[in-house]
């Protein structure tokens, strides 16, 4: 849309896997692990992107009923040992960070994971600093895609006017919980296959094919 202008934005929420980390290989990692501990064959890749639109806690009593604290249990500790190696910054997204914040505007990372990963991330990442509030799984009492984490976000920005806020992410997950409290959002695709019809969103700008992509279309503003 070459009518967007940045200017009318004073807050920016993203998501952060497959936003602006990869973070895929040892996701899929993590949950085929389990998998393969409960004599399972592994997720598939269409599989997988079906269950990683909810968070561990909501979709492993669906799919492990009895088994699943200890499925839970068992991705905590793979995790635990592998995540923070087992993610890559994607193209232009510190440079993009770094020109949000340069330009004043209020930055949050609202996503799906357990905080103690998502912190612990985002730190390593040294990209900690640049975020004004940082939710993860359970923060806010419940999850994408409700949009009650983004809600929480915006009080504690103190932005009252959601018209000002947008929220960038990669998942059908992150468009229902933008919309849900009627927040405009940005799509990027990144690595995500997923089918989806966005003839039914009209709070979707645009779509983007990476981080990258997003970053160029914003650098005049930075």
């Amino acid at each position: 849309m070459n009518d967007f202008d940045l200017s009318n934005y004073k807050c920016v929420l993203f998501d952060w896997d497959n936003t602006l980390v990869d973070t895929l290989p040892v996701l899929k990692g993590a949950h085929n692990h389990v998998r393969r501990s409960f004599g399972m064959e592994p997720f598939v890749d269409s599989d997988f992107e079906e269950i990683m639109r909810y968070s561990t806690k909501d979709i492993y009593p669906k799919l492990y009923k009895e088994r699943a604290e200890e499925g839970i249990e068992t991705l905590l500790k793979y995790m635990s040992a592998n995540h923070l190696n087992g993610f890559t910054i994607l193209d232009k997204s510190r440079e993009l960070i770094e020109g949000l914040h340069r330009r004043g505007i209020k930055l949050g990372i609202i996503s799906n994971k357990r905080p103690p990963f998502l912190n612990a991330e985002i730190k390593h990442a040294k990209m900690d600093h640049f975020f004004d509030v940082i939710l993860g799984s359970g923060d806010a009492g419940q999850d994408k895609p409700s949009g009650v984490p983004l809600d929480m976000a915006c009080k504690k920005l103190d932005m009252q006017d959601k018209s000002q806020c947008l929220y960038v992410g990669d998942s059908e997950t992150d468009i229902l919980a933008a919309r849900d409290v009627n927040i405009s959002m940005i799509y990027i695709k990144n690595n995500s296959h997923s089918n989806i019809d966005f003839s039914q969103y009209n709070h979707i700008l645009f779509k983007e094919n990476d981080t990258k992509s997003f970053f160029f279309r914003l650098k005049t503003y930075f």
